[in-house]
């Protein structure tokens, strides 16, 4: 009744009536009220403080199963308390964009608005009022970071996200940072359009620069709501793009009346308006993964965009001013969802131009594809365990992929740059191209490390949850690492390779008991020894960590000292965002703990002094190594909740690493927490 009232009004009027959906998204609760704000986080300085160590596997357990790639990620959903009710029924991700995770559970008709228009060509967000996006009490919303305008929040994004991200074209003028707290914000705006609102959500999530307490629990808990309601007022903002008003009010003709069309200014002048939805969903995409660890949402929201690309034909050559924007979009789409396979020559489009290093994305793309296929060698590993066949179907294959990272791993390392730096991002893009070779570098090791974790490793568990197809430790075993000659034996030269020693027929564990040693597979079954396969992954780590180490922070001032960026402290540097690597930072902790403890074993058997010298000088760089990796994770884990578990997983294992023999479990090598890991 309340449609055909309102309907009939526009009629009588002579006008046309446009639906605009209700907003409302059901009822309202409290997210501030009585109910608990979830697990506090456990900082790295209190995990090292703990009395009990990281459990360790007690043996080389043998592989029965290699699992396909885990989460690795905190799920937040399961401390964001009862306040927040968010809807995860099961989601395909290549799924049609309409009735997928709908955020706003309308039922029936009671919320829906027909607006008289006077201009046919009227954007449907003119009467949306952003206003609840932008509201709330001082005290939830004085720490939590917006923006005054589209082009701050634009400004923004080359500051924090283009770097790793480089989904738009690049910016006319070096960007500066001119964020605002929520409960500040003066003069009515709020962003109302998929794009802005996509971002707005990743930027919430980055502390202000003046927060007293960034990492505690009512700042933390203050920004997660926020950015939440930016991530789902973007979502729903998606699909209101995609909304034909005949579906609504007159459904037998809107079949018969093309796609919808989008009547608005663009959020940014090179880039189409029909694209800005594809770039909203990948940066959801992103957002659902690293801060709220829900890979299933992430993989719906990353569906859809390769969706509208592929509906859109993206990949098709044609020239025009736009062309730039769309390769960007079209190879960030794969870059975030590898459904297809784009070295088919249906999709062959030029990469997309960085004027001060053209080679860095086509390199960036060739890393990409190559810990794509990493996995899926994995997983067949895992497969043929699992069934107990024959590992030497995989022989020539390990040599070709082998071959191929170590192709990689030399052109990565040839142009490698260790200083760390903070760059603005400006037109030539230069600190773009730094990031990208030195994102595909930690890609290409953490693929070699997937390659040779089996022979190295026999992919034994350290950790105490799934994370990223490394499998958890027993929950009823005190594992710790076993002892074999080809796997722990160490020469006299640190700097030199392992090399293998006389057999030993156990280890002595924490409680001084022998413990019985399996015996690892044949070497003759794949082509690389357990001795071979670990000095690759020790060089991988290595690499992995010092990559890490250098990879550019964001400049939110536009001004360049490398002097205040060697003396600033891990705390005060603005996190690195768009954390879509962090698998491959975690399986670089993981060979550089299980290494680590190799050492030790190696030491508690050698009865030479020099040798046992030699050793603890090596386990120092290795040491290091992992705590690089720590404190890089530290760094996204400031913004990024998801992360968290990560690091504390990695914090546990470093952790054990700081006590310096296994016979002094109360020696420990003192760590600073707030360590920027850059001089």
């Amino acid at each position: 009744m309340k449609i055909l009232t309102a309907y009939g009004q526009c009629l009588e009027k002579g006008k046309e009536c446009l639906y605009t959906r209700s907003r409302r998204g059901g009822p309202r609760v409290s997210l501030h009220g009585r109910r608990s704000k979830g697990k506090p986080r456990i900082s790295t300085a209190d995990i090292l403080k703990q009395e009990s160590p990281l459990s360790v596997p007690e043996q080389f357990l043998e592989a029965s199963i290699i699992s396909d790639t885990g989460v690795g990620l905190r799920h937040i959903d399961e401390f964001s308390g009862e306040d927040v009710v968010l809807s995860d029924a099961p989601t395909n991700a290549g799924a049609p964009l309409y009735g997928i995770d709908q955020l706003d559970q309308v039922h029936g008709f009671s919320g829906i608005k027909f607006d008289p228009l006077g201009d046919s060509e009227s954007s449907t967000w003119d009467s949306f009022n952003s206003a609840s996006l932008t509201s709330g009490s001082d005290e939830n919303t004085s720490d939590v970071r917006t923006y005054e305008t589209d082009a701050d929040i634009l400004d923004a994004y080359y500051v924090y996200c283009h770097a790793y991200f480089p989904a738009l074209p690049p910016p006319i003028r070096s960007p500066v940072d001119r964020p605002v707290a929520l409960g500040s914000l003066t003069g009515g705006y709020g962003p109302s359009t998929p794009l802005p609102l996509a971002l707005s959500a990743m930027l919430a999530l980055i502390p202000l620069p003046d927060d007293p307490d960034p990492k505690g629990e009512n700042s933390t808990w203050n920004r997660r709501i926020q950015a939440h309601k930016f991530a789902q007022a973007a979502f729903e903002a998606v699909d209101n793009e995609t909304e034909l008003v005949d579906s609504i009010i007159n459904p037998k003709d809107a079949l018969s009346n093309g796609s919808p069309r989008t009547y608005r200014e663009p959020f940014h002048q090179d880039l189409p308006v029909d694209l800005e939805s594809n770039v909203a969903l990948m940066l959801l995409s992103i957002y659902e993964y690293g801060q709220r660890g829900n890979m299933k949402k992430m993989l719906n929201r990353s569906g859809q965009s390769l969706m509208l690309a592929l509906e859109a034909k993206l990949y098709s050559p044609i020239v025009d001013r736009f062309v730039e924007a769309r390769r960007r979009v079209w190879w960030a789409t794969y870059i975030n969802e590898t459904a297809i396979d784009v070295r088919d020559p249906k999709y062959s489009l030029p990469y997309p131009t960085l004027a001060a290093d053209p080679e860095a994305i086509p390199f960036f793309v060739q890393c990409q594809y190559a810990i794509l296929d990493a996995s899926k060698y994995t997983n067949d590993l895992g497969k043929i365990i699992e069934n107990g066949g024959d590992l030497s179907a995989l022989y020539m294959r390990t040599l070709d992929m082998e071959a191929r990272l170590e192709s990689l791993s030399q052109i990565a390392d040839a142009w490698f740059d260790k200083t760390p730096c903070n760059m603005p991002v400006t037109s030539s893009e230069a600190v773009v191209a730094k990031s990208l070779r030195l994102m595909g570098r930690v890609k290409i090791n953490s693929a070699r490390i997937k390659i040779h974790r089996y022979p190295a490793f026999m992919n034994t568990p350290i950790f105490s949850k799934l994370h990223c197809g490394l499998q958890p430790t027993t929950r009823n075993g005190t594992p710790v690492l076993a002892s074999n000659s080809s796997y722990s034996d160490i020469s006299h030269d640190p700097s030199s390779q392992l090399q293998p020693g006389q057999a030993s027929g156990g280890h002595v564990g924490t409680g001084g008991r022998p413990i019985p040693m399996p015996s690892p597979p044949g070497d003759s079954q794949l082509p690389f020894s357990a001795l071979y396969s670990t000095n690759i992954a020790r060089k991988a780590a290595l690499d992995i960590s010092e990559t890490l180490h250098a990879l550019p922070y964001p400049n939110p001032s536009g001004l360049v000292d490398p002097s205040g960026l060697l003396s600033t402290p891990l705390s005060a540097l603005p996190p690195r965002s768009m954390p879509t690597f962090m698998c491959c930072a975690l399986m670089g902790a993981y060979a550089l703990t299980l290494l680590i403890y190799k050492l030790r074993n190696g030491q508690l058997e050698s009865p030479n002094s020099e040798i046992t010298l030699a050793l603890s000088t090596y386990e120092d760089a290795l040491r290091r190594g992992l705590g690089r990796i720590l404190s890089g994770l530290e760094n996204y884990a400031s913004a990024y909740e998801g992360v968290d578990g990560m690091r504390e997983e990695v914090a546990k294992a470093f952790k054990v690493c700081l006590v310096e023999s296994l016979s002094q479990p109360d020696n420990r090598v003192n760590w600073n927490p707030y360590y920027s890991g850059l001089n």
